[in-house]
């Protein structure tokens, strides 16, 4: 009980009392008595839990509604083509990220490709009538380090119902046969990487290297029919472009930071 009044005291005299010795019946100077200091230190404890409750809640309110940190995107690109579909050993420098932008948390590679100007046939060699559906486009592959492989497969594309085989050649022309002679075609792929190796690759000053490489790609359904195929491949172009998200931290973040670190200080010197 002595100890728990010394304590009291001590806080008290805190608070701008002339404390000497928090004894039970005591007189404690400026007119501080045992009772009266039970009473003020009553008061002031729930005068500070009241202050303390108030900080929290603002603290927990300003936490909720400020995020920890701000995400941002940033994208670089480069563009290939007009090339014919069959090729290989292309490559393309896209920047690093900068690590003075903030804390890089993802990367991923895009790529965006297109085929055109090809051309295929197909005769129906089978005694029934089918329908068929017909693509020429290329199939484009772009490599980068930390083993991102992206493959897009554009494709022009064309369906049609074709007669059976009325003339026993396979010369593509007539009702038996059918050929997409025009349009385009259009894809995408992407792959990404959040590993912690990965992501210090790509961080720094400099460039790093995409490889794209492309063939010839064919397509056929039918629901009945069987013939040959006549593709001649035609052009491609695109892009592939990498995409750093990485993270900022929010100035409030800090100050919330700093309130919190001065909070605890300033609790610490008061048990000192």
């Amino acid at each position: 009980m002595i100890c728990k009044n010394r304590l009291l005291a001590g806080i008290v005299a805190l608070f701008g009392y002339d404390i000497i010795d928090p004894q039970p019946g005591s007189s404690y100077g400026n007119g501080v008595t045992h009772q009266s200091l039970k009473t003020v230190t009553r008061r002031l404890k729930m005068r500070n839990m009241r202050n303390i409750t108030t900080f929290v809640v603002v603290l927990l309110a300003l936490v909720v509604a400020v995020p920890a940190a701000s995400a941002d995107i940033i994208s670089n690109s480069a563009t290939f083509g007009p090339r014919e579909v069959a090729f290989s050993g292309l490559t393309r420098d896209l920047q690093k990220f900068d690590p003075t932008l903030g804390v890089l948390e993802k990367v991923t590679l895009t790529l965006n490709a297109s085929a055109y100007a090809g051309t295929i046939s197909w005769d129906n060699e089978a005694t029934i009538a089918s329908d068929v559906d017909l693509g020429i486009g290329a199939e484009l592959t772009a490599t980068s380090m930390a083993n991102l492989v992206v493959v897009a497969l554009p494709l022009q594309e064309g369906s049609a119902s074709v007669a059976a085989d009325n003339d026993g050649a396979a010369d593509f022309i007539g009702t038996d046969a059918f050929a997409v002679t025009g349009g385009s075609g259009s894809d995408s792929d992407f792959d990404e990487t959040i590993l912690p190796a990965d992501l210090l690759a790509f961080t720094g000053p400099g460039t790093f290297q995409v490889e794209i490489s492309s063939q010839a790609n064919t397509y056929l359904a039918s629901n009945g029919g069987f013939g040959p195929i006549d593709p001649v491949p035609g052009m491609t172009d695109g892009s592939v472009m990498v995409t750093y998200e990485y993270s900022t931290p929010e100035p409030t973040t800090m100050v919330l930071l700093a309130v919190g670190g001065m909070g605890v200080l300033a609790r610490k010197r008061r048990k000192a």
